[in-house]
């Protein structure tokens, strides 16, 4: 007995080559700058095209979330710069859904957040699984 699957937006080119090809949303055209998505993959079996489908839809993906935060590149190919402004954008997104409080009050709240996330020696109260900082 075999089983079929179908994998959305892929062809067979032939000679073991594979093309994903989407379409790109409307909110992104812009920042993309075409209206259509393409990769080329090779696969030798049903499983390298299962892996490679897998590679390239996530890669769509990002670089359509990517777009949508108003940048070009895909997170992969960004510049440390461009990925910080990305990441500063985001930043500035959670604060302004804040009301009430100040901005350094709300980043306070998110960093305790964060810290109970990790685990507490419970003799000295310091996170474990984190190094101390590197003194010079």
């Amino acid at each position: 007995m075999g089983v079929t699957v179908t994998l959305k937006y892929l062809s067979e080119l032939g000679g073991g080559r594979w093309e994903y090809r989407r379409r790109v949303p409307e909110s992104a055209k812009a920042v993309v700058g075409k209206s259509e998505w393409k990769r080329v993959f090779s696969a030798r079996n049903a499983a390298g095209v299962a892996r490679g489908h897998a590679k390239v839809d996530a890669e769509f993906i990002a670089e359509m979330s990517f777009a949508l935060d108003g940048l070009s590149p895909a997170p992969g190919s960004a510049s440390p710069r461009k990925a910080f402004e990305v990441a500063l954008r985001r930043a500035e997104g959670l604060i302004a859904g804040a009301v009430g409080l100040d901005d350094d009050e709300v980043r306070a709240i998110m960093a305790e957040g964060i810290a109970a996330a990790y685990p507490v020696d419970p003799e000295d109260g310091t996170a474990l699984g984190i190094s101390p900082p590197m003194t010079l």
